[in-house]
């Protein structure tokens, strides 16, 4: 058996959360074989797992995030920076979730905006290096050169 049937048929056979802790037990479950499935290079199967996870647990922010990102991965722009928004509403803090919407917007070219997105990263996590190397780039390719140091 395929990684990718033996992840969706580990998955359906565990199905079945009854309550609120159990939902998000599966969730997570769904997010991480969705994570393999995306590592293996499947990001329309992994993006099924994770629309089962936000379906299971809509309030989970890190199920959104990796909705967006799967979203992302496939060239829908519009919708990952959709999922990246629930995620915030779930999860204000979620630096993640302002990380992901800055590359999305990096990515459509929205640089200010951007800009914007990896700054809340940041505040919401200092040590975020990731988000301050995004950020840099970013200020690099704006000629501001300066500000990106």
């Amino acid at each position: 058996m395929g990684l990718i049937k033996y992840l969706k048929h580990l998955v359906s056979s565990n199905s079945g959360a009854r309550n609120p802790a159990e939902q998000i037990d599966e969730a997570l479950r769904l997010i991480a074989a969705g994570n393999l499935l995306e590592d293996a290079g499947s990001a329309k199967n992994a993006l099924e797992l994770y629309a089962k996870a936000v379906d299971l647990a809509p309030k989970l922010a890190r199920a959104h995030i990796n909705h967006g990102n799967a979203l992302k991965a496939l060239g829908d722009f519009e919708l990952a920076l959709q999922s990246y928004a629930t995620a915030m509403k779930c999860d204000p803090t979620s630096a993640g979730a302002h990380f992901n919407t800055g590359n999305t917007l990096a990515a459509c070219n929205r640089r200010e905006a951007a800009l914007s997105a990896y700054q809340r990263a940041i505040e919401l996590n200092p040590n975020f290096v990731e988000a301050r190397i995004a950020r840099a780039v970013v200020l690099q390719d704006l000629g501001r050169l300066d500000a990106a140091i």
